[in-house]
């Protein structure tokens, strides 16, 4: 019977770190169908429906993620759970969450323990919620202070750090590139195709193709990219965050007319070219 349960452990614990790199891999058709059979089997394993969940999260299958994570007492479900809520807009489970995890939670780093996804989401939710809740503005990280009361002009000036060759330990977007423009552009898009992905705290990405963005400075050669990220506050356009990347996993690109302009060289004829030289023989 030992044998017994140590060999179940060994193989659940072999496949969930195989269906763990297909989802790595960006194979998220195959991870699903291996874990989908596995429970099968193993219906009631926590970490195989920690993964398919994840994977529903992955494909926006929002209401099957929320059906696994509701049966799973733990932190790593609730905190997935508030933003399926979120993104779904379902304002009374949003509301339990609130009361059962983060009402009476200090927000001092030494007592909550220093952890983003944490903070954020409290703070978030305090906001939605408690009308007079009271925070040092001064404390909070830029990130925060979106949170609490997003500023537009604030979040263009975040991204134009990455626009200067001053900031050496950035990615750099293109000089050519006139991010006010980009930035409403990437707002307009988001506004009409809300399909971002959900990622930690309160936060939604989206990765958008757009030729000769910028340059990859945070590696030890430099490379050109066609690739930017973009994270907003989930269900929203109110972008944190934009600055050029290598692809994002587990999403789709996005796209956008790319307003810069390229310096057209006319191609001249061949009389033209004689004429120019000779000049003209009328």
């Amino acid at each position: 019977m030992d044998r017994d349960i140590y060999s179940k452990k060994g193989f659940i614990s072999y496949q969930t770190k195989k269906i763990d790199k297909l989802i790595s891999d960006c194979k998220i058709p195959l991870a699903k169908k291996i874990a989908l059979e596995l429970l099968n089997d193993y219906a009631y394993d926590f970490k195989l429906l920690k993964l398919l969940a994840r994977i529903y999260i992955i494909d926006h299958e929002y209401e099957n993620a929320k059906q696994i994570l509701e049966g799973i007492e733990e932190k790593y479900a609730y905190q997935r759970l508030m933003r399926i809520y979120l993104k779904l807009n379902e304002e009374q489970k949003l509301f339990e969450i609130y009361k059962k995890y983060y009402l009476n939670v200090p927000m001092l780093d030494e007592e909550l323990g220093y952890n983003e996804q944490d903070r954020r989401i409290k703070l978030y939710l305090e906001k939605k919620f408690n009308p007079t809740f009271e925070i040092d503005i001064d404390k909070l990280s830029y990130y925060e202070k979106q949170i609490w009361d997003y500023d537009e002009a604030r979040a263009i000036e975040h991204v134009k750090s990455h626009h200067c060759k001053e900031y050496t330990d950035l990615n750099i977007f293109s000089p050519n590139i006139d991010i006010v423009d980009l930035f409403y552009k990437v707002r307009e898009y988001i506004s009409n195709n809300n399909n971002g992905t959900l990622d930690k705290g309160i936060g939604e990405i989206y990765f958008f193709y757009y030729p000769q963005c910028g340059i990859i400075t945070s590696i030890e050669e430099p490379i050109y990219t066609n690739t930017f990220k973009v994270c907003t506050l989930i269900g929203t356009n109110k972008i944190i965050s934009m600055h050029p990347c290598v692809m994002g996993k587990y999403t789709n690109l996005c796209y956008i007319e790319n307003s810069i302009k390229k310096n057209k060289t006319k191609v001249k004829t061949g009389i033209e070219r004689f004429n120019s030289k000779y000049g003209n023989l009328k």
